[in-house]
Protein backbone atom coordinates (compact mmCIF):
# COMPACT_ATOMS: atom_id res chain seq x y z
CA UNK A 1 0.00 0.00 0.00
CA UNK A 2 2.85 2.32 0.81
CA UNK A 3 4.53 1.53 -2.80
CA UNK A 4 1.40 2.55 -4.27
CA UNK A 5 0.61 5.47 -2.36
CA UNK A 6 3.75 7.18 -2.57
CA UNK A 7 4.59 6.09 -6.24
CA UNK A 8 7.65 4.02 -5.07
CA UNK A 9 7.61 1.85 -8.14
CA UNK A 10 7.02 5.04 -11.02
CA UNK A 11 9.82 6.86 -9.02
CA UNK A 12 11.75 4.27 -9.54
CA UNK A 13 11.39 4.11 -13.23
CA UNK A 14 12.07 7.58 -13.53
CA UNK A 15 15.09 7.49 -11.66
CA UNK A 16 16.43 4.65 -13.64
CA UNK A 17 14.84 5.68 -17.02
CA UNK A 18 17.82 6.42 -19.82
CA UNK A 19 20.56 5.61 -16.86
CA UNK A 20 20.80 2.01 -17.04
CA UNK A 21 19.15 -0.59 -18.54
CA UNK A 22 16.17 -1.66 -16.32
CA UNK A 23 15.93 -5.16 -17.24
CA UNK A 24 19.71 -5.66 -16.03
CA UNK A 25 18.51 -3.44 -12.65
CA UNK A 26 15.78 -5.94 -12.57
CA UNK A 27 17.48 -8.83 -12.61
CA UNK A 28 20.37 -7.40 -9.92
CA UNK A 29 16.94 -6.84 -7.81
CA UNK A 30 15.84 -10.07 -8.39
CA UNK A 31 18.79 -11.82 -6.64
CA UNK A 32 19.11 -9.50 -3.95
CA UNK A 33 15.65 -10.35 -2.92
CA UNK A 34 16.12 -13.92 -3.29
CA UNK A 35 19.42 -13.63 -1.28
CA UNK A 36 18.08 -11.58 1.57
CA UNK A 37 14.95 -13.98 2.00
CA UNK A 38 17.22 -16.91 2.38
CA UNK A 39 20.01 -15.33 4.26
CA UNK A 40 17.18 -13.94 6.83
CA UNK A 41 14.35 -16.23 6.67
CA UNK A 42 14.98 -19.51 9.45
CA UNK A 43 12.57 -21.48 7.73
CA UNK A 44 10.68 -21.44 4.81
CA UNK A 45 7.53 -19.73 6.52
CA UNK A 46 9.37 -17.42 8.27
CA UNK A 47 7.82 -13.80 7.13
CA UNK A 48 10.37 -11.57 8.83
CA UNK A 49 11.78 -10.06 6.05
CA UNK A 50 8.83 -10.42 3.73
CA UNK A 51 7.59 -6.88 4.13
CA UNK A 52 11.16 -5.80 2.68
CA UNK A 53 11.52 -8.62 0.36
CA UNK A 54 8.39 -8.53 -1.51
CA UNK A 55 7.96 -4.73 -2.59
CA UNK A 56 11.73 -5.11 -4.72
CA UNK A 57 10.68 -8.68 -5.59
CA UNK A 58 6.90 -7.12 -7.22
CA UNK A 59 9.33 -4.67 -8.58
CA UNK A 60 11.54 -6.86 -10.45
CA UNK A 61 9.20 -9.01 -11.88
CA UNK A 62 6.82 -6.34 -12.87
CA UNK A 63 9.45 -4.94 -15.20
CA UNK A 64 10.97 -7.57 -16.03
CA UNK A 65 7.18 -8.99 -17.49
CA UNK A 66 6.27 -5.81 -19.09
CA UNK A 67 5.41 -5.60 -22.30
CA UNK A 68 5.39 -9.67 -23.18
CA UNK A 69 3.33 -11.96 -24.18
CA UNK A 70 2.99 -13.56 -20.51
CA UNK A 71 1.78 -9.93 -18.96
CA UNK A 72 -1.25 -10.01 -20.93
CA UNK A 73 -2.24 -13.10 -19.64
CA UNK A 74 -1.60 -11.88 -15.72
CA UNK A 75 -3.53 -8.74 -16.54
CA UNK A 76 -6.11 -11.02 -17.83
CA UNK A 77 -6.01 -13.39 -14.37
CA UNK A 78 -5.67 -9.79 -12.37
CA UNK A 79 -9.24 -8.57 -14.03
CA UNK A 80 -10.43 -11.38 -12.89
CA UNK A 81 -8.92 -12.34 -9.68
CA UNK A 82 -11.79 -11.41 -7.49
CA UNK A 83 -14.17 -12.97 -9.36
CA UNK A 84 -11.89 -16.27 -9.48
CA UNK A 85 -11.16 -16.14 -5.26
CA UNK A 86 -14.89 -15.95 -4.61
CA UNK A 87 -15.86 -18.72 -7.05
CA UNK A 88 -13.64 -21.26 -6.46
CA UNK A 89 -14.41 -22.32 -3.03
CA UNK A 90 -18.52 -22.88 -4.54
CA UNK A 91 -16.84 -25.16 -7.50
CA UNK A 92 -14.25 -26.71 -4.94
CA UNK A 93 -15.84 -27.82 -1.97
CA UNK A 94 -19.68 -26.88 -2.03
CA UNK A 95 -21.20 -27.96 -5.51
CA UNK A 96 -19.90 -30.28 -8.15
CA UNK A 97 -17.05 -31.45 -6.44
CA UNK A 98 -16.79 -34.72 -8.69
CA UNK A 99 -16.45 -32.55 -11.90
CA UNK A 100 -13.79 -30.79 -9.85
CA UNK A 101 -11.66 -33.51 -8.83
CA UNK A 102 -12.26 -35.27 -12.12
CA UNK A 103 -8.71 -35.46 -13.37
CA UNK A 104 -7.15 -37.27 -10.39
CA UNK A 105 -3.87 -34.93 -10.60
CA UNK A 106 -3.56 -32.37 -8.39
CA UNK A 107 -1.66 -30.23 -11.17
CA UNK A 108 -4.49 -31.10 -13.74
CA UNK A 109 -7.29 -30.45 -10.89
CA UNK A 110 -6.07 -27.19 -9.79
CA UNK A 111 -5.91 -25.97 -14.04
CA UNK A 112 -9.56 -27.63 -15.00
CA UNK A 113 -10.97 -25.45 -11.50
CA UNK A 114 -8.77 -22.18 -12.36
CA UNK A 115 -10.70 -22.80 -16.15
CA UNK A 116 -13.71 -23.16 -14.24
CA UNK A 117 -13.38 -20.35 -12.15
CA UNK A 118 -12.53 -18.14 -14.60
CA UNK A 119 -15.35 -19.11 -16.63
CA UNK A 120 -17.26 -18.53 -13.97
CA UNK A 121 -15.48 -14.92 -13.41
CA UNK A 122 -16.82 -14.21 -17.49
CA UNK A 123 -20.14 -15.34 -16.62
CA UNK A 124 -19.83 -12.82 -13.87
CA UNK A 125 -19.05 -9.77 -15.60
CA UNK A 126 -21.76 -10.75 -18.48
CA UNK A 127 -24.38 -10.62 -15.90
CA UNK A 128 -23.30 -7.62 -13.85
CA UNK A 129 -21.95 -4.78 -16.44
CA UNK A 130 -25.17 -4.56 -18.03
CA UNK A 131 -26.74 -4.82 -14.09
CA UNK A 132 -24.69 -2.20 -12.57
CA UNK A 133 -24.67 0.05 -15.81
CA UNK A 134 -28.72 0.28 -14.94
CA UNK A 135 -28.12 1.16 -11.48
CA UNK A 136 -25.30 3.17 -11.29
CA UNK A 137 -24.79 6.68 -12.48
CA UNK A 138 -23.14 7.60 -15.37
CA UNK A 139 -20.09 8.31 -13.27
CA UNK A 140 -20.21 5.00 -11.75
CA UNK A 141 -20.71 2.85 -15.24
CA UNK A 142 -18.79 0.05 -15.98
CA UNK A 143 -17.72 -1.31 -19.38
CA UNK A 144 -17.14 -4.40 -20.95
CA UNK A 145 -13.48 -3.27 -22.39
CA UNK A 146 -10.62 -4.92 -21.37
CA UNK A 147 -13.03 -7.74 -19.10
CA UNK A 148 -12.88 -10.00 -22.52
Amino acid sequence: MICAKYNVYGKLLNFFYNKINIKIISIIALIISVVIRVIFSNTATSMNVDFIVVPIFVFAVTTLLYDTSISKFFILMGKHSTNIWLSHTFWCYYFWQPLVFLPYISTAIYLWLVLLSLGTSFIINLLYVPFSNLVFSKEHRLSYKGYF
